[in-house]
Parts: C-alpha cells; structure tokens; sequence
C-alpha cells in the first residue's frame, strides 16, 4: 500500500493537500477507491465523494482496505461516516501544515491527534506516510506507540504480555532494537517489525492470523 501510495497516489496531489490526501489513503486503505475519488481529493466534495463511492458499491466494488477497523457506532454507513470526517478534518489544515514545517513526525502526530476522530495509531500511520514525502528530523528517535508493537516488545523481552510501557521506556526500547536493523530503518520500521513478530508468535503457537491478499492489479 505505501509504495503505490508514493508512486502514484501522492505524486498528484498539491504539497497543500498532501496531510488530507494521507488521512483519506488510511482511512479507505484501497487504491481503486482512492484513483476514484483522487480528482475529489484534490478539490474535496464530500456529496460527491459519497456518490463516487456508492456508484463502486453498485458494481459490487470493494471499498475499503483491510487493515484497519473503523468504528461508526452504527449511526450511518461506513463510506458516509468517513466523507463527512473528512470533511471535519478541513477546519485542521493550518494547524496541520504549520506541524509538517517544523519536519517533526512527533509535532505532526500531536496535532493529527487534536483532530477527533484519529487516534495515537492512526496519527502515527499518516504521519510516517507523509514522513516518506517531507522529510522529518525525528524519524529515528520517535514513533506513536500501536498495541501491536507493545505486544512484540513484550515477547521479545520475554515479559508478561500485559506489561505496559511509559513512552519514554517504550521509546528507548525500540531504539536498541534499531541497533540491530538495517542502518536505513526508522523507528516506524522498528515498531512495524515488533508487530509482525507479534503476529508471527500468535500464528507460531496456534493462534489464528489473517491471511493477506494483496491486490494484484495495482502493485508497481
């Protein structure tokens, strides 16, 4: 998903608008549905958004991506819901591009948390997504903790899996662990390895994992 993101997806939309177009890629996470809605995304409409979408859900077109759940306390329809939030999110843009000038993914998650609706995990998602396209100065000293990545570093410790960690240990954990990857990797990489391991070890004990089908058609 990031690399079609980066190579088709990102390189069309205006620097202004690049911090909107990253929330609307996590938020719907399936590229057919973001090609549809791109023209939408760069001038935003949310009625003709939500027409876009229903017209894919005519034709029996997925949607959505799987990655992740997003709750919409089942007052209205999942495509319509995500419109109208996104919408919301247009009221945050100064402050949002004022973060993305001081090239700090930490400033930039914060004020992504201030918007309602996005959560620590999800802020971090879109602001490593959009640390690939503005360089961010912090990439290799922070990272939003995600309960995957929390569970990874409690088996790689050998602790009890409801250990909790305080943002500074869980920080200067992922920082040693670092040491031992490949010198590139940021401390967002660091913390989608643990989650993997995690996912691994559930699978590894007979655990029930979730068999990832990647879309084909749109791989570069």
């Amino acid at each position: 998903m990031s690399r079609w993101l980066l190579r088709h997806y990102y390189p069309k939309v205006p620097k202004k608008d690049l911090y909107f177009a990253a929330i609307a890629a996590r938020y719907f996470n399936h590229p057919p549905t973001l090609e549809a809605l791109l023209p939408i995304i760069k001038r935003w409409n949310h009625s003709q958004a939500i027409k876009v979408i229903a017209k894919r859900r005519r034709q029996q077109l997925q949607i959505f991506g799987s990655s992740y759940t997003i709750y919409t306390k089942g007052k209205t329809k999942k495509h319509v819901f995500i419109c109208r939030f996104l919408t919301k999110t247009r009221a945050n843009a100064s402050p949002i591009r004022r973060a993305l000038l001081t090239h700090s993914m930490e400033q930039l998650t914060l004020e992504l948390r201030r918007i309602p609706g996005i959560g620590e995990f999800m802020a971090g998602q879109i602001a490593a997504d959009l640390s690939y396209i503005i360089p961010m100065d912090d990439v290799h000293v922070y990272t939003p903790s995600g309960p995957g990545a929390i569970k990874g570093l409690n088996a790689y410790f050998n602790m009890p899996a409801n250990t909790t960690w305080d943002n500074g240990a869980f920080l200067s954990a992922l920082q040693d662990i670092r040491k031992h990857m490949p010198h590139t990797a940021t401390l967002h990489d660091t913390q989608n390895a643990l989650c993997g391991f995690q996912k691994y070890l559930k699978v590894r004990s007979g655990g029930r994992g979730t068999l990832y089908k990647p879309n084909l058609d749109h791989l570069p």
